[in-house]
Formats: C-alpha cells, sequence, structure tokens
C-alpha cells in the first residue's frame, strides 16, 4: 500500500515538474520573439529619427516664412491706404459724385 502511494506520488510530481517544464520553454520562445519584435521596432525608431529631425527644421523654417509673410502683408496694406489717400485725396469730391 505504502509502495503505491508512493509511486502515485512520484508520477504526480514528475507530471507536474513537466508540465512546468514545457511552461518554461514555452515562456522562454515568447521571451525570444518579443527580444526579436523589441528589435525590429528599434531599428524602425531609428530609421525615422533623421525624417522627424528634418521635418522639425522644416516646421521651423515655415514659422520663419509665416512671420516674414505677415509683416510684408502688413506692410503692402498700409501701402495701399497710403496710395488710395494720395491718388483719391484730389478726386475725392468725384468720387462722391459717382456714389451718389
Amino acid at each position: 500500500m505504502n509502495d503505491k502511494q508512493y509511486k502515485k506520488r512520484l508520477d504526480f510530481q514528475n507530471n507536474l515538474i513537466s508540465r512546468q517544464s514545457e511552461q518554461i520553454t514555452l515562456l522562454k520562445s515568447k521571451i525570444e520573439n518579443l527580444e526579436q519584435k523589441l528589435k525590429e521596432k528599434d531599428e524602425q525608431l531609428l530609421s525615422v529619427e533623421p525624417l522627424r529631425k528634418e521635418l522639425k527644421q522644416n516646421v521651423e523654417e515655415i514659422k520663419k516664412q509665416k512671420k516674414e509673410y505677415q509683416t510684408l502683408i502688413a506692410d503692402l496694406k498700409l501701402m495701399r491706404n497710403i496710395f488710395n489717400e494720395d491718388v483719391f485725396k484730389k478726386r475725392f469730391w468725384l468720387i462722391k459724385w459717382l456714389i451718389k
């Protein structure tokens, strides 16, 4: 009787150990796959970095050009107003008459 219990216990322990070893090998393979995916993603990130820097430089250049454009537009509006005042200053009575 004692011998049977011992064999059962031993078989149970062996089965438990074999299942755990299978799980360990499965986990090891998952870890290896995850490490490989991590390396691929790192390579992708490194390949995108120069593009990111270039885009950042382009955005800065566009911001500078936007400021220049805004100042040029403001100057142009000012020149137009001055031109309108000079040209129509003496002929304002004509414009009033045409509007009526």
